[in-house]
């Protein structure tokens, strides 16, 4: 639940909306958890400008840090290497 108390309005809602960003950029809340974040978001104008400025931060880091494949043929060679292995030490 990310709601501290019923008041949606006050400074602790705002708090436990901040709190779960980067885990709804995630999306590791439930429908639930993102119906009550969203409900806040609708009267919560402050919050709504840190969720946004959040979610462009976040799209931004995955963008930059996004993982680089290794080369086919690296992968092709490792698989052959791991093969071979296997059947050379296979008991016959």
């Amino acid at each position: 639940m990310i709601r501290p108390s019923s008041d949606h309005r006050g400074a602790s809602a705002c708090e436990a909306v901040r709190a779960q960003t980067f885990a709804a950029c995630d999306d590791e809340l439930t429908s639930d958890e993102v119906a009550e974040i969203d409900a806040h978001l609708v009267t919560c104008e402050a919050c709504r400008a840190r969720v946004l400025a959040d979610a462009t931060f976040h799209r931004m880091l995955r963008a930059a840090v996004s993982p680089e494949s290794a080369p086919r043929t690296l992968h092709d060679r490792i698989l052959l290497s791991l093969t071979t292995r296997s059947t050379v030490s296979a008991p016959a």
